[in-house]
């Protein structure tokens, strides 16, 4: 909960080319899920300004999470980077007692080392992986001029900064990504199920 409302004060503090608020609509996806929603608003971790049923009188129905927070990476990143030194197409060959040898022969030292490699973690020398199988995903984008608001159930559709973003698949990864007419229309048909109002032409 706390890492939850320090990224909403962060976010928010980058300014409104990087960030905006909205509603989110959280509905469940079964029974079992209708039952944990239930539960949860019963006892809020959140007080009501920030999450609420869906329909008051039904809370099961679902989950708004008011004044969440759509993200625009392209600003965000940069204002998150901002100050610090970059390193680009730099290969960490190694990793131990907070050394850091690039493949290019170079030692970096630091205080923390904090490794986010994903699949390329075991690629490490100094590192323990377990064995990992890569995801890729394929969304879907579409010109919105509709006012923030995103709602998910599993899926998600998101409309802020001038764009409807929904999907996504979860795929084994092989080889290097590409865009298929199976995960399009997969996405197409959750967009189908959670904004049934919605029939965009322009994808991308």
């Amino acid at each position: 909960i706390e890492a939850y409302l320090f990224a909403r004060r962060s976010y928010h503090a980058l300014g409104p080319a990087a960030a905006t608020p909205l509603d989110a609509i959280h509905r469940p996806r079964g029974e079992k899920e209708r039952q944990r929603f239930a539960k949860l608003l019963a006892d809020p971790p959140l007080d009501e300004a920030l999450l609420g049923p869906f329909d008051p009188s039904d809370p099961s129905a679902g989950l708004r999470h008011s004044g969440a927070v759509a993200v625009k990476p392209s600003a965000a990143l940069p204002a998150l980077l901002d100050g610090a030194t970059l390193r680009f197409n730099a290969e960490a060959a190694s990793i131990g007692e907070g050394r850091i040898r690039l493949a290019s022969g170079e030692t970096l030292t630091a205080d923390l080392v904090i490794v986010c490699a994903g699949m390329g973690l075991g690629g490490i020398d100094g590192l323990w992986a377990p064995p990992m199988a890569g995801r890729l995903g394929q969304l879907e984008a579409a010109p919105s001029s509709a006012s923030p608001n995103a709602v998910a159930d599993g899926g998600y559709a998101l409309e802020a900064f001038g764009h409807l973003v929904f999907g996504a698949t979860f795929e084994p990864a092989d080889g290097e990504p590409k865009i298929s007419d199976t995960a399009r229309a997969e996405n197409l048909a959750t967009l189908a199920r959670l904004r049934p109002d919605l029939n965009p032409v322009t994808l991308t």
